[in-house]
């Protein structure tokens, strides 16, 4: 074959040279501008530092706070937690619980209780150690954020992760979960779902089998931690969904992984609680659902109470430690915020559902608020409790993003503006919303610390929220019981009395809210008790034994009365009802062996306080009686023994 002359004409090179350049100039990279240049841990650790101390400076004032609400009954009145890290064993194979008795509780968290009793074991009975560890993993989780939300939208503004984390972590709806130490289950868990994200975040990108590994063992530590975490086996695939280049449904398997921990998380939990007695059905006065009085009114409060989670969202004003019955009541259909939490939230689940494909920003925040809020909801289950801030604490990252995204939709701000995250360049090209921002942030930070104040102790913290929840029983009883506390700080009888009667008039409220709540008739009966009417003390314990027959320390406080009247042989009966009732009642074996050591019955007297001293080895009373016991029995070495421990635990019993 004849090759073709090789001839080209002079305007045929000068146009294809001309064509050639422009497509060089089309496809070469442009040149280096600070302002596009995707943002790199080194211009990011200024705004994670910045969070950090933000997040600690907020909550420092709680270093001095005392234990409060359930953490009486969590760490300062846990026998496990108390036994330090020799509870630990214990605390990994029983009930959330056990520790004081309820033995019928169904939940399993033993992360939190572990580290409460590491931190008993450094610093027992201070509470500074809690408050300051709850502080510390706080400010680490709102790091953690950050860094999570950098990665996951790296090619957006970077704006949206910052102004979004902000949000978060000075949003006074978290007062609740970072001044009360027991709320450690929501901290950790939250914690360790972050650390699986951004390990999950970079296996994609690097494809190393170690760092999804990483991720599986911190989503396990996260179930560990609180139950609710299991929502995540919904979000991990929507992570993955935005963070690849180009997602699909293959790439995405990969998430279904994450059911391997929650598959053994779910076993051990099961053989845990299987071992103890069956949970006891959610009681009307914790969740004011089961009252409702068919599903159609049940499901209208549950959505009117997700109303009301979104409103505290926008305004977190009127903040308080308890909602509970009848503080809400249950309302039905035609009540109109019931119609437009319906509609808000339908509407934002429809828009979040058309724009996921397009891997809209806004569809990512209102998935992850309306996926992490379910567990909470009581539409598909009814739980322990009706409404409570501390069930926002993970959700509200997918308001905060909303928030935030729209903050620069409404500025017309373009969101895949890839500028440097420094200081300057985002408050220069975003004043309008980075003013914005400063104001939130000022007026966020304010309720947070002044929110954070009343949590100071239990007198404080019911004070204040008792004015904001007045027709909640739980909350009137909880103001009782501080009350009670200060009338026992007094030294004049007197004053003693007139603040006692002052309690005893809360729990009368509480037992008017609620007749049938034998904790009310219980608290009348102490309270009572403590201004000297025996009668109308006993009077109301057995109101409170009618509504519930199986409360050990009823029986207790009734064998105290019969014992001061004289009557020990029923006070024995009721003391012995007690512990059969309750095996662990350290108080019933004490009381029972100043019975027997009443009427000469020596040995059993013995045995009764050792029991005591099993429980509670740090109970000085029952090693001095059981010290005096011994005394009477000749046994001198024994008795000087106890006698000596008493001496050492309460310097008054030397």
């Amino acid at each position: 074959m004849a090759s073709k002359p090789v001839i080209t004409k002079i305007d045929t090179i000068l146009k294809t040279s001309t064509q050639q350049n422009k497509k060089a100039v089309k496809h070469s990279p442009k040149p280096s501008v600070p302002g596009n240049k995707p943002a790199g841990l080194k211009t990011q650790l200024p705004w994670l530092i910045f969070v950090f101390l933000l997040s600690f400076l907020l909550y420092s004032g709680t270093f001095g706070h005392d234990y409060v609400l359930d953490d009486s009954g969590v760490i300062e009145k846990n026998r496990i937690v108390k036994m330090g890290v020799d509870g630990i064993p214990t605390i990994l194979k029983t009930p959330y619980r056990f520790g004081v008795n309820m033995l019928d509780d169904n939940l399993y968290r033993p992360l939190s209780l572990a580290m409460f009793a590491v931190e008993w074991q450094i610093a027992p009975n201070k509470p500074m150690i809690g408050h300051l560890v709850n502080v510390i993993f706080y400010a680490l989780s709102s790091v953690l954020l950050l860094l999570v939300l950098f990665k996951l939208f790296r090619r957006y503004n970077p704006a949206i992760p910052i102004f979004a984390t902000l949000l978060w972590l000075a949003h006074p709806m978290h007062t609740e979960v970072v001044a009360n130490i027991k709320s450690r289950d929501e901290i950790m868990s939250v914690f360790f779902l972050l650390l699986a994200v951004n390990w999950f975040i970079s296996y994609n990108v690097k494809k190393n089998w170690l760092l999804l590994s990483a991720s599986l063992v911190s989503y396990f530590f996260a179930l560990m931690s609180k139950e609710g975490a299991i929502t995540f086996l919904a979000i991990f695939p929507l992570v993955g969904w935005y963070i690849s280049e180009k997602p699909n449904l293959k790439e995405l398997r990969i998430t279904g992984l994450f059911l391997i921990p929650a598959i053994l998380f779910l076993a051990i939990r099961q053989s845990v609680l299987s071992a103890y007695a069956t949970p006891s059905a959610t009681m009307l006065i914790d969740n004011l659902l089961v009252g409702a009085p068919d599903f159609q009114s049940r499901m209208a409060t549950a959505i009117m109470l997700l109303g009301k989670y979104l409103f505290l969202l926008f305004a977190p004003i009127k903040l308080a430690s308890d909602y509970s019955y009848n503080q809400i009541p249950v309302t039905n259909w035609l009540d109109p915020y019931v119609l437009l939490s319906f509609l808000v939230y339908g509407g934002s689940m429809v828009f979040a559902f058309i724009r996921l494909k397009m891997r809209d920003l806004l569809s990512f925040g209102i998935l992850f608020f309306l996926i992490t809020m379910s567990v909470y909801s009581n539409i598909f289950m009814i739980i322990g409790s009706s409404f409570a801030e501390r069930f926002l604490y993970l959700p509200s990252i997918g308001f905060s993003f909303v928030i935030a995204v729209l903050l620069l939709k409404i500025f017309k701000i373009d969101i895949k503006e890839k500028l440097s995250p420094t200081f300057s360049a985002i408050f220069q090209k975003m004043k309008g919303p980075s003013v914005i921002m400063l104001v939130i942030l000022l007026l966020f930070g304010f309720q947070t610390i002044s929110r954070s104040r009343d949590w100071k102790d239990g007198y404080t913290l019911f004070s204040q929220d008792v004015k904001k929840s007045p027709q909640s029983a739980h909350m009137r009883i909880y103001w009782g019981m501080a009350l009670r506390e200060k009338a026992l700080e007094q030294k004049d009888p007197q004053q003693r009395n007139t603040q006692m009667e002052k309690a005893l008039e809360e729990f009368k409220k509480a037992a008017v809210i609620y007749p049938n709540y034998p904790d009310a008739w219980q608290q009348i009966a102490l309270a009572y008790f403590r201004l000297g009417n025996n009668e109308l003390s006993l009077e109301s314990y057995q109101k409170a034994l009618a509504l519930n027959p199986n409360e050990p320390t009823t029986y207790g406080n009734m064998g105290i009365i019969f014992f001061q009247k004289g009557d020990i042989n029923k006070a024995i009966e009721l003391y012995q009802k007690a512990i059969k009732l309750d095996a662990s009642y350290a108080d019933a074996y004490m009381n029972l062996g100043s019975c027997y050591g009443t009427t000469g019955e020596f040995d059993k007297a013995a045995d009764n306080f050792l029991k005591c001293i099993q429980l509670e080895p740090d109970n000085a009373r029952a090693n001095y009686f059981l010290g005096i016991t011994y005394k009477s029995m000749n046994n001198a070495t024994e008795a000087q023994r106890y006698l000596d421990i008493a001496a050492q635990l309460d310097p008054s019993f030397k």
